[in-house]
């Protein structure tokens, strides 16, 4: 199990049309943002109320988009931490990320479900997975002096719905 102030993650991300590689992700923190799209439109001639403002018209035609946000820090040296129970699985550095984030989409192909997203898997601390097939969204990177380590804030766009 991870850290306390960590959570377990892994990240497989394609590197051609049929493989996949993956490595840990060392977070302090994994957020959903859940977006529903409705329409709202006034109608200008129905008054609501005594006030005078216009009545509405809404429509929601089902449209959502689930986003996930994690943080952590990545390393400069691929490092394990004392008590780690995976020391075989390479620690993601942030060449790497960047990389992922630069050329990943090479290997997508335009069809109505995901091909060749990345995927990523989360365990809490009850053992149980869950997995997020996910596009890479933004990514922020900093440093500060004397670490040996870069922050970051990675946004996933959700493209399937698979719970396990």
């Amino acid at each position: 199990m991870a850290e306390p102030l960590q959570i377990e993650a892994y990240l497989y991300y394609p590197i051609s049309y049929s493989a996949y590689a993956h490595r840990k992700i060392r977070c302090s923190s994994w957020q959903y943002v859940i977006g529903r799209q409705h329409v709202v439109s006034p109608i200008p001639g129905m008054r609501a109320n005594a006030g005078g403002e216009p009545g509405c018209f809404a429509l929601d035609f089902g449209a959502m988009t689930e986003d996930i946000i994690i943080q952590g820090g990545l390393p400069d040296y691929p490092t394990y931490n004392t008590g780690e129970t995976d020391t075989t699985t390479p620690i993601l550095r942030w060449p790497e990320i960047e990389e992922i984030w630069r050329t990943s989409w090479r290997f997508y192909s335009m069809t109505m479900t995901a091909n060749m997203a990345c995927l990523l898997v989360f365990y809490d601390d009850a053992g149980s997975y869950y997995e997020h097939y996910v596009l890479p969204g933004k990514l922020h990177l900093r440093r500060d002096a004397a670490k040996e380590l870069w922050d970051f804030t990675a946004t996933f766009y959700t493209v399937g719905w698979s719970w396990t």
